[in-house]
């Protein structure tokens, strides 16, 4: 489940996710995202509520390196990279470079 906790809510609606989270399957994947800053705090949080948790880090190798180190130091699972941009030809070398640079942050066989 996309999990848009990382960002600032205003009360009303922080309230009511707050809320949410006990009614939620305890088997359902929270994907914390953001692709500025990992946020190591919100992992240990949804890990600590009985969430298996992702981080999506976005194209950038330095962020995807940050939430790998957030998500192994607080219990979490998994990584995704998340690249919103056509699939063209010219941008295979980016994609590349996101897909192997994540892996390697997250300690991934040899890449």
């Amino acid at each position: 489940m996309w999990n848009d906790a990382t960002h600032e809510w205003p009360e009303p609606r922080k309230s009511v996710l707050e809320a949410a989270w006990g009614r939620i399957p305890r088997d359902i994947v929270q994907m914390l995202w953001d692709y500025r800053k990992a946020c190591p705090d919100l992992v240990k949080h949804f890990v600590g509520l009985g969430f298996p948790v992702w981080g999506a880090s976005g194209r950038y190798v330095e962020i995807a390196g940050a939430w790998a180190t957030a998500i192994r130091e607080n219990g979490g699972s998994g990584l995704v990279a998340t690249i919103w941009s056509p699939v063209q030809p010219e941008h295979r070398e980016a994609y590349r470079d996101t897909i192997v640079g994540s892996a390697r942050a997250f300690g991934i066989g040899k890449c």
